[in-house]
């Protein structure tokens, strides 16, 4: 039985690109969006990102993380979700998060 999380982390001020590979991350959930979950996997959120010039983290193959402002959110909302964006209150538009799915 496969399993997917979907979730909005804050970005960690100084993190690493290295930090931001390992399944350790210390990142604070901005927003859960579990309800979406399955209708975003892995490849879902890269094949969004990368046209968009997103930088993209793979924890491993079917886990990963792309770096986005807040800002972004609303068309991950539209183009991926299927969506008008409910955005929680305390995502702001110029700070920088990460989208997180994974697929288990």
């Amino acid at each position: 039985m496969t399993a997917y999380s979907l979730r909005i982390l804050e970005l960690p001020s100084g993190v690493s690109q290295d930090a931001l590979e390992k399944s350790t991350l210390d990142a604070p959930t901005a927003q859960a969006l579990s309800l979406f979950a399955e209708q975003c996997g892995p490849y879902g959120l890269s094949d969004w990102a990368k046209p968009r010039g997103h930088s993209l983290y793979y924890v491993d193959n079917c886990w990963v993380r792309a770096r986005v402002y807040g800002r972004d959110i609303p068309a991950f909302f539209a183009d991926v979700l299927g969506g008008e964006p409910q955005l929680a209150p305390r995502i702001e538009p110029d700070r920088e998060y990460l989208i997180e799915a994974e697929e288990f």
